[in-house]
Order: C-alpha cells, then sequence, then structure tokens
C-alpha cells in the first residue's frame, strides 16, 4: 500500500487543497492532469466532480532495522 498527497485545484472555482489517497499500486500523477472525485470534494462546495493536478508528494513507510552498535 501505498500513500500519496496531492495538490488539487478546482476547475470550476479555483480553489487550491490537499487530498491523500491510499492506493494498492504505486501511480504516478502528471501535473495538469484531470481527475474526477466522487461526491462533493471541493471544500467550497461547489459540487464540482473535476479537479486538475497541481503537484503529488509521495509519503514513504520506512521499515525499522535495529542493529546492535
Amino acid at each position: 500500500m501505498t500513500r500519496t498527497v496531492l495538490d488539487l485545484k478546482c476547475v470550476h472555482c479555483g480553489t487550491v487543497f490537499k487530498r491523500s489517497f491510499e492506493d494498492k499500486r504505486r501511480k504516478t500523477y502528471t501535473s495538469g492532469e484531470l481527475l474526477r472525485l466522487e461526491g462533493k470534494a471541493c471544500p467550497e462546495s461547489c459540487d464540482n466532480e473535476w479537479f486538475s493536478i497541481e503537484k503529488q508528494h509521495a509519503i514513504r513507510k520506512f521499515k525499522r532495522h535495529y542493529r546492535d552498535a
């Protein structure tokens, strides 16, 4: 499982916000790509479903290794 944070911009009202997603496979998103989200995803409540991707941030999970020093 990988966790990704996307900086999204509403196509209708222009509001910029962040949304995190968790996927089974690592996906790469390009800036300017359109993404459709279900429901009322815009924080301004403009009832828009389409958002453009501004930036992608990957959240990596680190495994802990303990060694004797």
